[in-house]
């Protein structure tokens, strides 16, 4: 039977040939462009617009108006539902409220607020469940039409930024870890805006439809510098702040903790964005994020980025001592007291006259001088504190 297969291939080749190479480069474009592919055929099925022809129109009227009319109808308080919620399945994120609110107001940016009042019974969230739901899944639609919807096209007469109103219905049926995702979404959605609206080079063009290759990240950030929404999401992403312990690790329970690499990658970007008289607490946060990673790979690199991250935070008012503080720790943690010790002399001659962090600093002074061999002097600066005229000197040089 092969033979004769084989024998009319043969036979047949000119016409074989020709269809089997076909197929193979034809294999090649689409496994290529597979991503594309998708995701026309998601956009064909779905119905869903484009990007760049978004339809927030469509949006507001058929999902986000309904899903408002839900939660006033059955008079649902998402801020109250969200206390019903386990702490341990809760999404511990570090963010600034007032810098919320600021944003929110500055904006004119519509939000969920605690509007109904009831004592806080379980039997309340049980029975609500259902309906905030439903609101999640009429968003999550009216999301796939537009991200952000004009003030100019809601009752509200109020700009409506859908992953806010998500972030508000999911926190409060304990989903907050699905809720960071539309951030992502969102994050994206402001990228691919811009590079719309910038028209970038078909050579761009095609970059973008990869994984950010580091050249165009760059071009690409320089033209969101300062934008406040780009900032804001990502905060809302991955927290405005870092938790620093001097003894333990980054706590799991916060969710940049957890995602130490993300994070990472997008204080990367913020470092970029951010406005330039504020990028003292940007500096200390990732220096905060490559001191964890260094700890957790145990690559040395994470440890220089870190300093160097540390060094830019000593420039400025608001991070400078934290900066020095921790700088000052890290030294002690790489076993180079000998730099614990310059640092240590820098700083005493410009830290603040009343020092919030005093006993942490003193702590710090007490192990770096021990570390060197300095026991006498360490003494005073330790948890039994030598109470002499000595000493005391010592303290003040200090």
């Amino acid at each position: 039977m092969f033979k004769i297969i084989l024998k009319n291939l043969l036979k047949y080749k000119y016409y074989f040939i020709p269809f089997v190479l076909f197929w193979i480069f034809s294999g090649i474009f689409v496994y290529q462009n597979r991503y594309q592919f998708l995701s026309f055929l998601y956009r064909v099925s779905s119905g869903f617009p484009e990007f760049g022809k978004e339809n927030p129109k469509k949006a507001y009227t058929d999902f986000v108006q309904p899903s408002i009319q839900i939660l006033e109808k059955n008079q649902i308080n998402l801020l109250l539902l969200k206390e019903f919620c386990p702490k341990q399945i809760k999404r511990e994120i570090l963010f600034n409220n007032e810098y919320e609110w600021h944003f929110l107001k500055k904006y004119n940016i519509f939000y969920f607020e605690s509007k109904y009042i009831f004592s806080k019974s379980y039997e309340y969230w049980k029975d609500k469940k259902d309906n905030v739901l439903e609101v999640i899944h009429l968003l999550k639609k009216g999301q796939e039409y537009a991200m952000e919807i004009p003030a100019e096209l809601t009752n509200e007469k109020k700009t409506i930024l859908i992953p806010i109103l998500l972030e508000q219905a999911m926190d409060a049926i304990c989903l907050s870890y699905e809720s960071y995702k539309n951030w992502a979404q969102y994050i994206k959605y402001i990228e691919q805006s811009v590079y719309l609206e910038k028209n970038f080079s078909v050579k761009e063009k095609e970059l973008y439809l990869h994984p950010y290759p580091s050249e165009f990240d760059i071009d690409l950030l320089n033209v969101l510098q300062n934008n406040e929404k780009y900032i804001f999401s990502i905060h809302k992403y991955i927290g405005s702040s870092v938790p620093f312990e001097y003894l333990h690790f980054c706590p799991n329970d916060k969710f940049i903790c957890s995602q130490l690499e993300e994070a990472n990658f997008f204080y990367n970007k913020l470092a970029f964005v951010y406005p330039f008289e504020n990028l003292g607490v940007i500096f200390l946060n990732h220096a905060r994020i490559y001191f964890y990673l260094g700890i957790q790979t145990k690559n040395q690199e994470y440890f220089s980025l870190a300093l160097d991250r540390y060094t830019g935070a000593k420039d400025y008012l608001n991070s400078y001592v934290d900066a020095y503080l921790e700088m000052i720790f890290l030294f002690l943690k790489l076993n180079q007291p000998e730099k614990a010790l310059l640092e240590i002399e820098k700083f005493k001659t410009i830290k603040p006259k009343k020092l919030i962090q005093e006993k942490i600093y003193f702590d710090l002074v007490y192990k770096t001088l021990t570390q060197l061999g300095y026991f006498k002097e360490a003494d005073c600066f330790g948890n039994n504190v030598i109470d002499s005229n000595e000493c005391k000197k010592i303290r003040e040089e200090f």
